[in-house]
């Protein structure tokens, strides 16, 4: 059915959608900012060897320098297309037709008045051919198709009559139980070809997992028994028995040596390729997660932006008397909000992209380190995987150990891990006393009297008090919103960067110098100033980076409480 939109209501939609368009921003980001993104576009096509799975390795690394292997994998695939019979064009492969068919296909024409001949014969310009017998050399070869099949196979996969030797369409003849059979095939697709790679690299390595790796099992259990025995009956045997008991064991060792050297070289030959791989997806992995992290970062930022450009809007529009005066500021921070957001838009569609494939190498690497774990435990028995498992176990505990201890040295030796919940003072140095950090605090306020003024709403002034003005702003806005306000307030003030880690106890040296510098960055282009002012929100960001970034130990949304709660301490000490 059609849509019966009026006209009018259809001129009103597409003048909607026109708008909507004409209001769409073109992404434009800041050196820094630009950097990520290219960095994840980069990352992504770089590496695009890692998305793929198990077959792919098989195909290319594995089964390489395998004949039997490749033929099977590359082999044409049959296409399914209704109606696909001998026609005139296929009498060239096949059979002149014998006296008898001649025959029987004549009299069934006077039989049936000219209309009907033999079902097995095919009549091409004078030529009456068989069509249950090929010409010799004919059968399983690959042909050309004909002008119809192209139409035929161009219609069935909706592309171009033209493109089809591109993709490899071809046709082959066979002899069955009812006659000539023609079948259509075609390439197989990479993906195609992954997975039966995939499947012939299962089967092999099930295989050696139930024959060879079985065989080398019970020789191992054989000689462990016979050894059990010897010992056990020492004592009763003549050397004679024992000399002879000792070649049989001699020999029983010799088998297992064999049949252990055979199997580590055929596990060798796919067990080396995955290795490489592992290590090589376990890099890439984690150079994703770090990317991962700076686009979470940066969405915060967005975020926060948007929120403050947002309450300065409808603030301003809410007054009665100073809107009108500020129409050129609103537009701007308008403008400002839009091209935040489509920045924001485009980095959201980046960050999609990278989570899809961060989430596809955990599954590679699952279905890598999975199999490499599998080919390992071939051929060994239920105590040597015992053995291996409590080794295991050890170094794992071993690791964790180290790691702690690692954590803890930090801990003690750096600022930026004082817990919160522990901390004594805000602005914490063991060098200075209580008065010299009250001294500090005061020169700092001193500095800032204008924000000290817009937090505590206090006049620090030696003049006589003067009875309060309420703003027409105030005026409109309940209690409610004002608390909201002079929160929002808090979150855009701005403090020189040195005044920030002042205030935090952390000191720009050493090894904590670069993560300081590369998170307490400002400006446009988001370089390190100590002496540029910050917002409080991009302060309180930059932290939360520098402890999720240097302490191992924490997430990074403890991380972000731990900032938080830092930077209400602090307007709590201060204010």
């Amino acid at each position: 059915m059609f849509n019966k939109e009026e006209p009018s209501q259809i001129d009103e939609n597409l003048s909607e959608n026109l708008s909507e368009k004409k209001q769409e921003k073109t992404p434009v980001f800041p050196e820094q900012e630009q950097r990520v993104i290219d960095e994840i576009d980069g990352s992504i096509e770089s590496k695009e060897k890692f998305f793929v799975g198990l077959g792919r390795i098989a195909k290319e690394e594995i089964f390489n320098n395998n004949p039997e292997a490749l033929e099977e994998i590359y082999a044409l695939k049959k296409v399914d297309i209704d109606g696909v019979e001998l026609k005139k064009d296929d009498a060239e492969v096949l059979k002149t037709a014998g006296m008898g068919l001649r025959a029987r296909h004549v009299i069934k024409r006077v039989l049936t008045l000219g209309f009907a001949g033999s079902k097995h014969a095919l009549k091409d310009e004078g030529r009456l051919v068989d069509k249950r017998k090929l010409r010799k050399g004919v059968e399983g070869q690959e042909h050309d198709l004909s002008v119809d099949e192209l139409a035929e196979v161009a219609e069935e996969f909706g592309i171009d009559p033209e493109e089809i030797h591109q993709k490899g369409f071809q046709k082959i003849y066979t002899e069955g139980e009812t006659g000539v059979e023609k079948t259509i095939l075609r390439e197989k697709t990479d993906q195609e070809a992954d997975q039966t790679a995939g499947k012939i690299f299962k089967e092999q390595l099930k295989k050696l997992e139930t024959e060879s790796g079985g065989e080398l099992v019970k020789c191992k259990e054989k000689l462990e028994a016979f050894q059990k025995d010897v010992k056990q009956y020492t004592d009763i045997l003549d050397p004679e028995t024992m000399s002879k008991l000792n070649k049989e064991e001699l020999a029983l060792g010799s088998l297992k040596d064999e049949k252990q050297e055979k199997l580590d070289s055929d596990l060798e030959i796919i067990k080396s390729p995955l290795q490489e791989h592992q290590k090589e997806l376990d890099e890439t992995l984690e150079n994703f997660l770090a990317l991962s992290s700076k686009v979470a970062d940066q969405s915060a930022t967005y975020d926060n932006e948007i929120k403050i450009l947002n309450n300065k809007i409808n603030k301003i529009k809410g007054s009665r008397v100073i809107k009108g005066f500020l129409e050129d500021e609103i537009n701007k921070w308008q403008e400002q909000k839009t091209q935040t957001e489509a920045n924001k838009k485009s980095f959201i569609e980046s960050k999609k992209a990278l989570e899809i494939r961060i989430t596809q190498l955990k599954k590679n690497k699952t279905e890598i380190d999975n199999t490499l774990i599998r080919i390992n435990n071939i051929g060994k028995t239920s105590q040597e995987l015992t053995v291996d498992r409590e080794e295991k176990e050890k170094i794992k505990k071993e690791k964790v150990k180290k790691e702690s201890s690692k954590v803890k040295e930090k801990t003690e030796n750096i600022n930026l891990t004082s817990d919160v919940k522990s901390e004594p003072s805000e602005v914490d140095d063991n060098s200075k006393d209580e008065n010299e950090k009250k001294k500090l605090r005061q020169e700092i306020l001193a500095k800032h009297e204008d924000w000290a003024k817009s937090l505590t709403g206090k006049e620090k002034s030696k003049t006589k008090k003067k009875r309060p003005v309420k703003s027409t702003v105030e005026s409109t806005v309940p209690d409610q919103k004002k608390a909201e306000a002079d929160e929002n307030n808090k979150e855009g003030v701005k403090k020189p960067v040195k005044d920030w880690l002042a205030l935090l106890g952390i000191q720009n040296t050493g090894e904590q110098k670069k993560i300081v510098e590369d998170n307490f960055v400002v400006g446009m282009n988001k370089k390190f100033d100590i002496t540029a002012p910050m917002p409080l929100y991009e302060a309180r960001i930059a932290y939360a980076a520098c402890l999720f970034k240097y302490r191992e130990e924490v997430s990074q949304e403890r991380a972000k409480a731990l900032a938080k709660a830092k930077f209400e301490q602090i307007i709590k000490n201060l204010y």
